[in-house]
């Protein structure tokens, strides 16, 4: 699945879906109901760049299982300080950093830039390029327009082998190809924001302004225990994980 979900193209996207079929014909129908756009990057509608997980709550759940028990002070007062402390690590990470682009997309542009020599680059203009893999496949690539016939650079806006093939024709820099999310200075700026602590108010009247009733919330709280653990989406079965003891068998939410 994770191939099919991959896929640059359509085409490709429909030979790695044909497996899917073949294999689990009920996998395939649930994955046509959840709908195309949401999990493919052929299908995509939109500027998705290299990002295929969009399942923050789930990580963040995990990160609050303990907190969540805390009083509601303490608990946001948790997350204040967590949140802080990521942002004071990764800001101090992005600083050290000296190169123009993010570590992980220079590492794919080298990539990229090493499958690049074994292609033959042929002009169609200043901008306009044909390029042809040792397999005999063509792709035409325009520099102005960021594209490649291949989808790849269009999908992550990160040239593509084929792209640096042509910008290495053109004597193009291939820096200047890659999309400004991915340059070091966006990464600083994401995490210039500070948190800071809440002023304490010992010794301050709090609340004196304000004389009407404290109501209590308008949502009652539902019978039972609250529940820890998310509710599984249709067709997700629990995993059970089976260790090498008689008479012993837990769920993947045991820790073994």
């Amino acid at each position: 699945m994770s191939a099919a979900a991959r896929a640059y193209t359509v085409e490709g996207f429909n030979k790695k879906f044909l497996d899917i079929q073949r294999a689990s014909p009920g996998c395939a129908g649930y994955l046509v109901d959840i709908g195309f756009t949401h999990w493919t990057r052929a299908h995509f509608q939109g500027e998705r760049f290299n990002i295929m997980d969009s399942n923050i709550a789930e990580s963040w759940n995990s990160v609050l299982k303990e907190a969540r028990e805390y009083p509601l002070i303490s608990m946001c007062e948790y997350i204040r300080t967590t949140i802080m402390s990521w942002f004071a690590l990764r800001r101090a990470k992005a600083m050290e950093h000296k190169g123009a682009l993010t570590p992980m997309v220079q590492r794919q542009v080298e990539v990229n830039f090493e499958a690049s020599t074994a292609l033959a680059v042929c002009g169609i203009s200043e901008t306009e390029f044909q390029v042809k893999a040792q397999t005999g496949e063509c792709f035409l690539v325009n520099l102005l327009a960021g594209t490649c016939s291949c989808n790849a650079y269009e999908q992550l806006r990160i040239p593509c082998r084929h792209a640096v093939a042509a910008a290495g024709r053109a004597n193009i820099p291939t820096e200047s190809l890659v999309a400004a999310a991915y340059f070091a200075d966006t990464w600083h700026s994401a995490y210039e924001a500070k948190i800071y602590p809440i002023p304490s108010v010992g010794g301050k009247e709090v609340g004196g302004e304000y004389h009407g009733d404290l109501l209590p919330p308008a949502v009652k709280r539902p019978p039972g225990r609250p529940r820890k653990v998310r509710i599984l989406s249709r067709g997700e079965d629990k995993v059970l994980i089976s260790i090498f003891k008689p008479h012993y068998t837990f769920s993947h939410n045991h820790i073994v």
